[in-house]
């Protein structure tokens, strides 16, 4: 069971988000103030049924259906390095032609992190990805993905660094 201790459905001022997956409190981020905040409306790629982890879904003012950018902390795998062979399996899925385009080690907020990004076609339309995974705990990562137009994330990416950057874990203040 994953949970959220805040949730809103309306847009927000920047305020902090917990996620909490199966009753453990996993991590901490900023929410972009005037973007809505949303739990548990989708399943992550390639990540369905009962076990599925929930989604926190970020949504920016005056968006349409150009753009999904959510949070959640992936199954079935514990470390950044396997993490390319989650995101092969799961996008693979979302996506026709995917191509990857970078794979960016980084930090977010002192923890280790990577970002991959790249392009490919869903509903017949070319779309860009990019997916930033950060160590929060042994075992645990917690992701945030950007699944939208190439320009809608032109647009966005700069407020998206910003909410990767702001990850850590649920005892770090």
């Amino acid at each position: 069971m994953v949970a959220v201790l805040f949730w809103t459905g309306g847009p927000v001022a920047a305020a902090e988000v917990i996620y909490v997956h199966q009753g453990e409190a996993l991590f901490r981020f900023e929410a972009p103030e005037g973007w809505l905040v949303l739990d548990g409306f989708v399943d992550p790629p390639g990540e369905t049924g009962p076990d599925a982890p929930r989604v926190i879904s970020l949504q920016p003012p005056g968006s349409g259906e150009d753009l999904w950018v959510a949070l959640w902390s992936p199954t079935g795998i514990a470390r950044l390095e396997e993490a390319e062979n989650y995101l092969n399996q799961t996008f693979g899925e979302w996506l026709t032609g995917r191509v990857a385009l970078s794979a960016e080690r980084t930090d977010a907020g002192g923890l280790a992190a990577v970002i991959y990004s790249g392009k490919g076609e869903r509903q017949k339309q070319m779309q860009t990805y990019s997916v930033g995974l950060v160590q929060v705990a042994p075992g645990h990562l917690a992701a945030l993905a950007f699944l939208g137009t190439p320009e809608a994330y032109v647009q966005h990416r700069a407020v998206l660094r910003a909410v990767l950057k702001s990850v850590r874990p649920v005892a770090a203040q």
